[in-house]
Order: C-alpha cells, then sequence, then structure tokens
C-alpha cells in the first residue's frame, strides 16, 4: 500500500483485548491492581475493565472448558508507558509482586515482558523512537535491559 493512499485512509483505533480464562476471581484482581484498572461491569462469568475513557479495554470471559495459554492464541498484551521513570516503577512494583518478568532493549523500544496467573503474555514498553539513543526502526536485534532497582 502506497503512503499517499494510507493517508487518506481513517484506520481504527484498538479498542479492546477480549481474554477467555480459567479463574476470573484469580485474573480480575490482577489488572485491577497491577495496571490501577477499574470495573465497569461485572456480569459474574464476564468482566469488563477499563483505565481509559472508554467503557472496557479488557473483557475477561470466565470459560467452562480449561485453556492452557498455548490454545488462548495470544501471544501478548501491550500497554505503553510515557516516561522511563514509569516504566521503572511498575519493574518496582512487579518485583515487590514477586513476578517474573525479563526487561529487553529493541532499539525502538524497552519492554518488559510478564504472564497474568493464567499465563497470558503481558508487555509493558516505552516507544524509543525519538529519544536520543533511540532508532528509528528494529534491526531484528533485541538486548538485555538493565532496570535499576
Amino acid at each position: 500500500m502506497t503512503t499517499d493512499v494510507k493517508q487518506a485512509m481513517a484506520y481504527p483505533k484498538l479498542s479492546h483485548v477480549h481474554l477467555k480464562v480459567n479463574d476470573i476471581k484469580s485474573v480480575k484482581p490482577f489488572y485491577e491492581e497491577l495496571f490501577g484498572m477499574t470495573v465497569s461491569d461485572d456480569l459474574g462469568t464476564f468482566v469488563f475493565l477499563t483505565n481509559e475513557t472508554t467503557h472496557h479495554t479488557l473483557a475477561l470471559q470466565q470459560t467452562p472448558t480449561q485453556f492452557s495459554s498455548a490454545s488462548q492464541k495470544l501471544y501478548h498484551i501491550a500497554f505503553e508507558v510515557n516516561s522511563e521513570e514509569e516504566l521503572y516503577g511498575f519493574a518496582r512494583r512487579l518485583r515487590s509482586s514477586n513476578i517474573q518478568f525479563s526487561a529487553v532493549d529493541h532499539g525502538i523500544s524497552w519492554a518488559i515482558y510478564f504472564n497474568d496467573p493464567e499465563g497470558t503474555g503481558l508487555e509493558l514498553f516505552l516507544d524509543r523512537r525519538g529519544s536520543p539513543n533511540g532508532v528509528p526502526h528494529w534491526s531484528g536485534e533485541s538486548h538485555k535491559l538493565i532496570i535499576p532497582d
């Protein structure tokens, strides 16, 4: 697709992520506490959470069938922060909650990868493309990111 066509088109924005979960009672507080999300609707087997002005950015659905993370067919959900301080603060929250994570420098972004209680992959990232040491395009290489204590 040419740049002219892309500029002329209106693209939809990401609205929400819908996860089928085995234990909604353990997954719901994870997103509430770690991401500061609030419940906009709780129907028992469906919970809708938000941290924005939209009704929900995350829908959780309790399922009668047990799913493993592989069968859910979701690689990760990405959340963006606006500063190094936010990224480091979030890493401290993960550490204090004994949640294992890996920190990666992709050049275009700094990312922290971890899982929710059911193994769903999560990414918290800081866009570095406009930063002094950031790069405009990913080279395909990534390096370990050192997160200060």
